[in-house]
């Protein structure tokens, strides 16, 4: 199988998941979460493709502003089917819109203070285009076998910056996240011969937060992708650990595989 940041971190996170959704490829449900995901990346990218050359330096904030909230409608309407299926309440659905509403204002305002800084000592046409990043870059290392998808690849004075939209409620670097990352630079580096500066996401509810890329980063994503093939190359049940734990079930949700799993099942919780 071809590997990918996703897969390797559901491995780390629950064997079992692994095994029932790379091993068995057994259906997945779609979520609210990756819909949402979806909507918010593909308004950021199309932003990017606005005509600059026909933006006046008067006005462009209101006209940047604007078509980031026109983008924003029509795309979510575009999914509604999919999410009056998945959030039929439409009091939540309200929240949600509201919610998401308010992560592009926060990324928008971000842009902004970026570009009115790049302005101080350029126009806005060269500012613009130096803040423009390469989007939704799907890399395969073949050697690695693994693949991934990077959401925004931005030149810098300094070098290259890896960016991974996020609209999750915490705002921090985990370990996970940092593997996501590692990875991300790692298949930069082979695919292209450079090293990426740093590799960071932008938290949409909060800002952004990056680390240096360096060989320890680099080394430390080749360790743990060797790690989990090495682990995965079986197709036998009882190599697939279970890891009973919160994101089994929650309140108003539960993992995909959860009835056939069973991961509270006191004689279930082994390797059965």
């Amino acid at each position: 199988m071809l590997y990918s940041p996703s897969s390797i971190l559901t491995f780390k996170h629950c064997p079992r998941k692994f095994y029932y959704q790379y091993i068995l490829k057994l259906p997945t449900k779609k979520s609210f979460a990756l819909v949402r995901g979806s909507i918010v990346h593909s308004v950021i990218e199309d932003f990017f493709k606005i005509d600059i050359s026909k933006v006046s330096h008067n006005n462009y904030e209101l006209i940047f502003k604007t078509l980031i909230f026109d983008l924003f409608k029509q795309d979510w309407l575009k999914n509604i089917d999919q999410i009056n299926e998945l959030v039929p309440e439409l009091n939540l659905q309200e929240f949600y819109y509201s919610e998401t509403a308010d992560m592009l204002n926060n990324w928008y305002s971000s842009f902004i203070e970026k570009l009115q800084k790049k302005i101080i000592t350029s126009n806005l046409r060269e500012a613009f285009k130096s803040l423009t990043p390469i989007t939704e870059t799907r890399i395969i290392d073949e050697s690695l076998n693994v693949q991934g998808i990077i959401d925004a690849i931005l030149k810098t004075e300094y070098g290259i910056k890896l960016i991974d939209y996020k609209t999750s409620k915490r705002d921090e670097i985990s370990e996970e996240y940092k593997l996501q990352l590692a990875i991300y630079a790692l298949l930069y580096k082979n695919q292209y011969n450079e090293i990426p500066y740093e590799v960071g996401i932008h938290f949409l509810k909060h800002d952004e937060k990056f680390i240096p890329v360096n060989d320890n980063l680099l080394s430390f994503a080749k360790t743990e992708i060797t790690d989990v093939q090495e682990k995965t190359q079986t197709q036998e049940v009882e190599n697939y650990n279970k890891s009973p734990g919160p994101l089994c079930k929650w309140r108003d949700g539960e993992c995909d595989f959860f009835k056939i799993c069973r991961p509270f099942n006191q004689k279930a919780i082994g390797n059965q």
